[in-house]
């Protein structure tokens, strides 16, 4: 079989009430602290296999709120604008957090 240069996985956090930023908090950070807990896992199985030297690429990471496929949102989805600071504030966190395990790649979707 051909050699294996990557490895991939998704990740979105999301909350209870998308127009709430009080929910974003544990919403946001405390699933993210739970993904991270699983690619430390993740990462530790991929060293003791037989493919330690598989890249990791987390190349779609970010946020989806409750109901965000609801069209009657509007272009600004109904969002308050902090809500981009907690976006991005949560793929900073993903980022400290990641690239020091040896993580390659990292691509947040809400950064586009």
């Amino acid at each position: 079989p051909p050699p294996i240069d990557y490895i991939s996985t998704h990740f979105y956090a999301g909350c209870s009430n998308r127009t709430d930023p009080n929910t974003y908090s544990s919403g946001f950070f405390g699933r993210a602290r739970s993904f991270i807990t699983s690619m430390r896992q993740n990462i530790a199985l991929r060293d003791a296999s037989s493919f330690p030297s598989v890249k990791i690429d987390l190349n779609e990471l970010g946020v989806i709120m409750p109901n965000d496929n609801d069209a009657s949102f509007g272009i600004d989805a109904n969002l308050p604008n902090i809500y981009w600071n907690a976006a991005a504030a949560m793929f900073a966190y993903l980022f400290a957090e990641l690239a020091p395990l040896g993580v390659e790649v990292l691509g947040h979707s809400q950064l586009a």
